[in-house]
């Protein structure tokens, strides 16, 4: 008689974002109910996203004339990406840690840059506050006490009385911009990709 095997448990912060996306695409309905309840938000794609995601595949593809200047992805990195992320050791704490994600996988990078929203863990889930006194704000609630929150924003870290808020809404949309690449020149984009897929820190140019 067989032993029956035990069924392992792994927690959801443990399952990468990447796994996740890989899930997604086996189309079935009750592992991507299953994601959504557990791990986070995880939708498809819009057709806009798709194909920007696919012609900037095909431009990244493609070998430029010029290597790619990795001190010039720094700095676009430390200007547009470094104030939420952390990279070797550098950056904010509002997203996560990108240092030991997959970001030598051109896919991964380009379906997290281009269309944020479409996979995104509970951790990392905004949250709409209304306040009582009218003001309304976005961000990812850190802690939770009796008496009140703790709301990491893009600028800062907030403590918000519970009496004082008059409604919590979680957001189906990241914190992260969608447009990052769009306002990028070709050579910029590739100094950016070429920097996030880098096995190491390089440095910034004076």
């Amino acid at each position: 008689m067989l032993n029956a095997v035990a069924k392992k448990q792994i927690p959801a912060s443990d399952v990468s974002a990447d796994i996740v996306r890989q899930l997604r695409n086996l189309k079935d309905k009750d592992v991507s109910a299953r994601i959504n309840d557990v791990w986070g938000v995880l939708r498809d794609s819009p057709a806009e996203r798709v194909k920007a995601i696919a012609e900037h595949k095909k431009m990244l593809s493609t070998p430029p004339q010029t290597p790619p200047d990795l001190a010039q992805g720094r700095a676009i990195f430390t200007k547009s990406c470094a104030q939420c992320h952390t990279l070797f050791g550098v950056g904010g704490k509002v997203g996560p840690d990108i240092t030991g994600s997959n970001r030598a996988n051109l896919d991964y990078l380009l379906e997290n840059i281009i269309d944020p929203s479409a996979v995104i863990p509970k951790e990392y889930t905004a949250t709409v506050i209304e306040m009582k006194n009218g003001r309304t704000l976005t961000g990812i609630i850190r802690a939770e006490s009796a008496i009140a929150l703790t709301v990491v924003t893009v600028n800062e870290v907030l403590t918000l009385p519970k009496k004082e808020i008059d409604a919590l809404t979680p957001s189906k949309i990241s914190m992260m911009p969608d447009d990052l690449l769009k306002g990028l020149k070709e050579d910029e984009v590739r100094a950016l990709i070429a920097y996030l897929q880098s096995p190491k820190q390089v440095a910034l140019t004076r």
